[in-house]
This record gives structure tokens, C-alpha cells and sequence, in this order.
């Protein structure tokens, strides 16, 4: 009530009018089950009280159906006291326990009934489940969208290189710099852009100690909640690459955020060999075929790109030795065409360090024409350096890699959206292994097929010992080598759904994530046959004259809503991931496909499905295995009958006659 009003409104008539809106009365053709239904949990024999108070404050609120459900010494209390009310003892688990569990009613009882069908023929369910496991991992080799590192989502930021060729001088640097930049400033999708420019060789990785990079840009787009348009980061990148194409003088290379780990471009090739020009050639013919017979790939470079020109001065010492000049001498007049030469160093007062002060030419005379016209002071007078030095032009060599003691070239591309990059590396490895490239020219792969690898046998080497450690534990605790397989062959075998969630969400296999993804459905599907297997060892222990079957039908009826329930508890937790939406608890509010959802999607998919298909095998082929393996311990006793049939056959007919 509102504490304005006057002290009288705090009390109220009771009457219909106060009640009746929320309990009205009842109609002519309103029945017990019209006007709701209440169960009331009864407790043990000492503690009916609370039970019976509840029962008749339902009843006399109106209550169309109500139901005690108790326990069989607190029943006759019940009965008693409340002759018009439901009561229902509870006896479920015994009943699962001792009754037959065919005659079980409700999905139990449904359930119980298919698993027995199958225990007829262990061996054929579990020789159809496995030929469909290996079928849809067949078909995803076949069929699949191939092997990434991680998963790609559409780049909040990117990044852009701008490459020029030749002796430029910083002025034009910045202007081919800030020529790039106002092709794409003006895109009402970036948030933050950062330009940069300097003389080359400015990143890292295969980026770097580029000598023909001139400058770069790092682009930051909007938010998703701030975004100004409907594109994604890969409908802008494709605008960017789009107004950065039509350029001249310099080239324009736009490479998207890499999500997890840094591992660079996603095709990078090592190409080795011992002489230089077979290396050349090879370089040049691999990039010819990226480019001409590869699809999906873009940003392809090579590091035999990087050249640049150097001015070399051979000096005649015998001519010079004539004239009376020495090297210093032609050192001197070259620096003063060049950076200067030092004279002295000084401190302005608003700086820490010292500036060094330098003498040289003005600007309209440093250039490579003015090589040709010094001249230098000697005993003679002046003379020309042309008159002993020749100026010759060749080709520079910034750096030279190697690896393993041979020459290295690099070749490196990007793949586009949606391409898989290992099914290129693999048309690649197929093309290289068929071609001729020169004598003593090979061939390795960096990148994402190096980091993949490693990833791959990490993982492989971990969940080897991750069975390893299971079966001796499990082993340990079952006392049975068999039993401790069948564990360990369900986790083989829920691997079966991780790829039918492949293949029906059409997705890639994620090293990193599908590959945690196995690791953490093989914790689960564990948890549920121990629970299963363990027990089918108590009831074989309490009731030692029953047949594996019944056994092994009644622990899986015992199991299934324990099973069942882990089970759906975790996939209902993963559903909104796995279908992309993102549950924001504080803000009230529900996204779809956002950014960080992306992220773990193909996780939580994975998990899901495979997690369903994981369940259903252990409540079907576990039961089956364990009948199956009774079978197997009787199958040397009816080989010994068979065999032996004949003979008893004959001595009976002899001892008849």
C-alpha cells in the first residue's frame, strides 16, 4: 500500500470482492481438473502433519485435483484422513528394481522394450552402429570442409601494407602513404585508422625486413552495437581491397585480424636449394602457379620481390696514386652528396641528447648525377673523381636467409573467406611432388601447416595418455580388461558424432577447438558408462543367479534418467552458443551471432551434437557389450559341444543297440 494514503486503507473487508478475482466461482461447466491440480510429497510415519495441512489448505482454496504421494506406512494415515484425495505410494525405484522392467509404463518402459530388441543381437547392433560411425567419418573425409587452426570469424580490425619500388625519398613516401590513406578514410564502417610510413622493412614474421614496404595502416572497424551499416569484417575488407586496387606506384596489400594464436599468412612455403638462380627460378614458377591455377587465394608475395639498386664506385688506385688522392679523400666528397659529413655535435636546450651537425651539398645538388661532377682537392689542384673512380649500377642484396646451411625464398599468400586453407596446401603438396624445380630445390611448409601439426600430434599425444591413464584406472576399479574397453571404445566411438556435427553444420574440424571439444565429450561419455557398467556389477553381485541380460537390460532401465539428464543438463547450457546467440543476464538483452559468440560456436555445436550421439551410444551399445562379452566367454564352451556333438551322438546309438 502506498504510505501516503490514510491509516484506514490498511484495512481491508475481507469479502468476495477482495478474493474473488483470483479465485472465482466456478462455472457450470467446470470440472476438478479445470480449477488445478496440487501434489503434496508426504513425509516419513513421525512427520504426516505438514502434509495433512497442506492437503486441506488446497482443498479449501478451491483446489480441483489433489494428490498425496507418500511412502507405504504413511499411506493407510493418508487414506484415512483425506478419503477423497489421490494418494500414491512411491515405489518407482523398487519397482525398477525388482518388477520386470518391460512392464514399466511411460518412455522407461519404452525404452526398456527397444534395448531388449537389441540385446537379442548384440554383435549385429554394435557391428551397424560402428559401420555408421565409420561412414560419416568417411564421408567427412570425403565430403568435409577440410582441417583450420582456428575458427574464422569476420575481423573487427585490420591490417594494410602499402609496397612501393625504388630510391624514394621520404617526402614521397609519406605522400604514397597518405594517398592510400584517403582512398579509404572516408568509409562510414571504420571507427579508427592509423597510418604510418618510414624508408621500408618496417613488421615482423614474413611482414617484416621488407625493404620495398613503405608504410601500412591499422584499422579499426565499429562495434557491433555501434556499428553504422549491416556489413560484416569481411564485406569490409572486400570494399577496402576494392577502393585500394585502382592505385598507381605502389601496391596494396589488406590482411584481416587472425584469431587465436599468431602463426602468419595461411599458405607460407620455405623454398631451399644451393644455387641462387635455380632458386630464383623455382621461387618464380611456384608463384606463377598460386596465381594462375590456385583459387581462393589473395595477397600472394614472395620474398625474391626485394630488390633495390646500389651505386658502386671503383676506385683506379694506381690513376688516384697519379693525382695524389686516397680513399678518405673520395670518401669525404661522396658523404657530401649523401648524409653530410660530421663536423661536430651540439645540445639545444630543450633536448637530452646531443645533435650531430653536419656539412653537405645543398639539396639541388645531392643526386646520383652529381657522382660524375665531384671534384676533390689534391697536390695538383682540383680534379675530377670521374677521372679515377667508375660508377657502375647492380642490382642490391639486402639480405640473404638461410636455413640448414642453404639459401631460402619465401612465397606467402592469404586465403579468402570461406576457403579452406588445407585443402589448398593440399593441392599445392600434390602439384609440388609432381613437378620438377630444380636440381637440389626443396620444398617446406610454414605457417598454418607447421602449427597445425604440431597441434594435432600434441593433442593426439595427449589423449593417448589421457586412455592410458583411463584404462589403468578403470581397470583398477572394474577388475575386468573388458569392461575397462568398452569404456574407452565409447569415447572412440562418440568421436563418430563430433564429425556428424560437421557435417550437418557444414563447418571445418578447428584443431584447437573441435580438438578440446573431443577432449572434453570424452570426460562425459566416462562419467556415464562407469555409472552404467558399475552398476551392472552390483546387480550381478547381489543377484548371482539372473543371466547377463536381464542384468545388463535392468541397469540401463536403472541408468537411463541419471544418464539422460547429465546429458541434457549440458546441452541445454551449450544450445544458445551452439546456435549463435549470446544471453546477456545483466542487461536483459539476447544477440545473435555476435562477436564473441563466433568464438566458441563450433565448440559449443560439436559438443552438442556429439555429445546426443555419444548418449544414445551408451545407453544402447554399452548394454549390448556387456551382453556381447558374456557371449564371448561362452563361445569356447558351444565350439567344444559342436565339436564333440557327433561323438556323443555315436556312443549314444552304440548303447542303444
Amino acid at each position: 500500500f502506498n504510505t501516503k494514503r490514510k491509516m484506514k486503507n490498511y484495512f481491508l473487508e475481507n469479502s468476495p470482492n477482495l478474493w474473488l478475482k483470483y479465485f472465482p466461482w466456478k462455472k457450470s461447466s467446470s470440472h476438478k481438473y479445470t480449477r488445478g491440480k496440487v501434489v503434496v510429497y508426504g513425509g516419513q510415519k513421525e512427520f504426516t502433519g505438514a502434509t495433512i495441512l497442506s492437503a486441506q489448505a488446497a482443498l479449501r482454496t478451491g483446489t480441483g485435483s489433489v494428490k498425496i504421494v507418500c511412502n507405504k506406512k504413511t499411506l493407510p494415515i493418508y487414506a484415512v484422513k483425506f478419503p477423497s484425495v489421490l494418494k500414491e505410494e512411491i515405489n518407482n525405484i523398487r519397482r525398477l528394481e525388482s518388477s520386470d522392467p518391460l512392464a514399466l509404463p511411460g518412455v522407461t518402459g519404452k525404452y526398456a522394450r527397444k534395448v531388449n530388441q537389441y540385446l537379442n543381437t548384440p554383435g549385429q547392433t554394435i557391428f551397424i552402429i560402428l559401420s555408421a560411425i565409420i561412414l560419416s567419418i568417411a564421408l567427412w573425409v570425403q565430403h568435409g570442409k577440410g582441417i583450420i587452426y582456428f575458427p574464422e570469424v569476420a575481423p573487427q580490425f585490420a591490417d594494410v601494407d602499402v609496397y612501393a619500388r625504388g630510391n624514394l625519398s621520404v617526402d614521397e613516401i609519406r605522400d604514397i602513404a597518405i594517398d592510400a590513406e584517403q582512398k579509404i578514410i572516408g568509409m562510414e564502417d571504420i571507427q579508427m585508422l592509423s597510418t604510418w610510413s618510414n624508408s621500408g622493412g618496417s613488421g615482423g614474421g614474413f611482414r617484416g625486413n621488407d625493404s620495398d614496404k613503405v608504410g601500412g595502416m591499422f584499422v579499426d572497424f565499429y562495434a557491433e552495437d555501434n556499428a553504422v551499416s549491416d556489413k560484416n569484417g569481411y564485406e569490409i575488407l572486400e570494399l577496402m581491397r576494392e577502393r585500394l586496387s585502382d592505385v598507381s606506384g605502389y601496391i596494396v596489400s589488406v590482411e584481416a585480424e587472425k584469431g587465436g594464436p599468431p602463426i602468419g599468412k595461411a599458405i607460407q612455403l620455405n623454398i631451399k636449394g644451393e644455387d641462387a638462380i635455380t632458386l630464383k627460378r623455382a621461387t618464380k614458377k611456384i608463384r606463377n602457379y598460386l596465381e594462375n591455377e590456385v583459387t581462393g587465394l589473395t595477397d600472394i608475395r614472395d620474398s625474391s620481390e626485394t630488390r633495390g639498386i646500389e651505386w658502386e664506385l671503383n676506385i683506379d688506385r694506381t690513376k688516384a696514386a697519379q693525382y695524389g688522392a686516397g680513399l678518405s679523400d673520395v670518401g669525404a666528397a661522396v658523404q657530401m652528396v649523401t648524409n653530410g659529413i660530421k663536423v661536430g655535435e651540439y645540445r639545444p636546450l630543450n633536448l637530452d641528447r646531443e645533435v650531430d651537425i653536419r656539412v653537405r651539398f645543398p639539396k639541388s645538388e645531392r643526386n646520383i648525377d652529381q657522382l660524375e661532377q665531384l671534384n676533390i682537392q689534391t697536390q695538383r689542384g682540383l680534379v675530377p673523381v670521374s677521372s679515377f673512380v667508375n660508377t657502375t649500377i647492380k642490382p642490391a642484396t639486402k639480405t640473404i636467409t638461410r636455413k640448414d646451411g642453404k639459401r631460402v625464398e619465401q612465397i606467402a599468400a592469404d586465403n579468402m573467406p570461406g576457403v579452406v586453407a588445407s585443402e589448398k596446401i593440399r593441392q599445392i603438396k600434390r602439384w609440388i611432388n609432381e613437378t620438377d624445380l630444380g636440381r637440389g630445390v626443396t620444398v617446406e611448409f610454414d605457417g598454418f601447416d607447421r602449427y597445425n601439426k604440431e597441434s594435432s600430434d600434441f593433442l593426439i599425444m595427449g589423449f593417448i595418455t589421457m586412455l592410458f591413464v583411463m584404462l589403468i584406472v578403470l581397470v583398477t576399479q572394474f577388475n575386468s580388461f573388458y569392461q575397462a574397453n568398452i569404456v574407452l571404445s565409447a569415447i572412440l566411438l562418440s568421436f563418430g558424432g563430433v564429425f556428424v556435427s560437421l557435417l550437418i553444420l557444414g563447418r571445418s574440424f578447428s584443431t584447437l577447438q573441435t580438438g578440446i571439444c573431443c577432449v572434453a565429450l570424452a570426460g562425459i561419455v566416462v562419467n556415464n558408462n562407469i555409472v552404467l557398467i558399475d552398476t551392472f556389477n552390483l546387480l550381478k553381485k547381489n543377484n548371482p543367479g539372473s543371466d547377463t541380460k536381464s542384468l545388463a537390460l535392468r541397469s540401463a532401465v536403472l541408468r537411463l534418467r541419471p544418464v539422460f539428464l547429465t546429458s541434457f543438463t549440458t546441452i541445454a547450457g551449450l544450445m544458445p552458443i551452439a546456435l549463435g546467440y549470446s544471453i546477456d543476464l545483466i542487461e536483459r538483452t539476447i544477440k545473435s551471432g555476435s562477436y564473441i559468440t563466433s568464438f566458441w560456436e563450433q565448440m559449443a555445436g560439436s559438443l552438442v551434437v556429439g555429445l546426443t550421439v555419444a548418449t544414445i551410444l551408451t545407453l544402447v551399445v554399452t548394454p549390448c557389450a556387456l551382453v556381447l562379452g558374456d557371449s564371448i566367454n561362452r563361445l569356447p564352451r558351444k565350439l567344444l559341444n559342436l565339436l564333440t556333438r557327433p561323438f556323443v551322438n555315436f556312443r549314444k546309438k552304440a548303447n542303444q543297440n
